[in-house]
């Protein structure tokens, strides 16, 4: 088993929980997404499994929501078979989130190709989470991704250049692009979630540029500041002009065409007078992508 399957294996099993590491070692794995073409959108990001003629999908997918911010639903698809290399599948997901429980469904249709090792498809993704009012909810849709991943098991002649997707300790996506010379990670996207003192979690999504240090190797110490965005579900009242002034610490390395990586995040939260008003952290996080 290469290095890269045993990676997927590693974040089915551990991260899911859903196929057990014998049931993912039997399975064929597949791993990729959907470069968003705006900023402020969650980064797609899909992993298939197939296991004995069944195609589970891993899921994340963003997009507007009802209330002006970027949302995303997180599903885990119930097995469904393979037909003559298609299949399609459907249902609901729940999962907690800061203010309540976040409720949704999804529609996936797809083609895999074993031979190619390419699994290719739509997904479509509806959420619904409480408001900070408690009484009103807000709904995510337009959720709709076209998807293409790939089995990192499958040989390539030529070189590894990405786009790389992946998952975070915290259980939320992230883009990695390198630039075509390699010099650097243009842009590197993560998704966080912070825990504040007064205001509750915080989401920002660091987009960071990172200079290769030696080769295979980046890293890169600085600053980034935008907007407070609370989490989802999110009950604190958070007054117009609020914003995060976050500190980072980020190195990464591919090695054998996997991205991996740490990185440790905090923020200082102003407001409109540019007062200090609240601090936010978390522990470090670790994070791994495949193209």
């Amino acid at each position: 088993m290469t290095a890269r399957l045993l990676v997927l294996v590693a974040t089915v099993a551990v991260l899911l929980g859903a196929l057990g590491t014998a049931r993912a070692q039997a399975a064929t794995l597949y791993g990729g997404g959907s470069v968003p073409r705006g900023s402020t959108e969650p980064v797609p990001l899909f992993l298939v499994a197939v296991d004995r003629g069944r195609v589970s999908v891993l899921g994340f997918s963003g997009g507007p929501c009802s209330n002006g911010r970027p949302g995303f639903g997180r599903f885990l698809s119930r097995p469904t078979r393979l037909r003559r290399g298609r299949f399609r599948t459907s249902g609901t997901f729940a999962y907690i989130i800061a203010g309540g429980v976040a409720r949704g469904s999804y529609r996936v249709s797809g083609t895999v190709r074993a031979r190619s090792g390419v699994a290719s498809g739509r997904a479509s993704v509806r959420v619904r989470f409480p408001a900070a009012t408690g009484a009103k909810v807000n709904t995510c849709k337009g959720l709709n991704r076209p998807f293409r991943a790939r089995n990192p098991a499958a040989g390539r002649t030529a070189r590894v250049r990405g786009p790389f997707y992946g998952v975070t300790s915290q259980g939320l996506p992230l883009l990695i692009r390198p630039a075509p010379d390699s010099s650097a990670l243009v842009p590197l996207e993560i998704w966080t979630t912070l825990n504040c003192t007064a205001l509750g979690a915080t989401q920002p999504v660091p987009r960071l540029t990172i200079p290769m240090t030696t080769p295979g190797v980046y890293a890169k110490s600085g600053n980034t500041s935008g907007g407070f965005v609370p989490v989802l579900g999110a009950t604190a009242a958070i007054p117009l002009g609020t914003y995060n002034y976050s500190s980072y610490n980020l190195s990464a390395r591919i090695v054998n065409g996997v991205a991996s990586g740490i990185a440790t995040v905090s923020s200082k939260v102003g407001n409109a007078q540019k007062q200090l008003i609240d601090t936010c952290s978390a522990p470090p996080i670790t994070f791994i992508a495949v193209p």
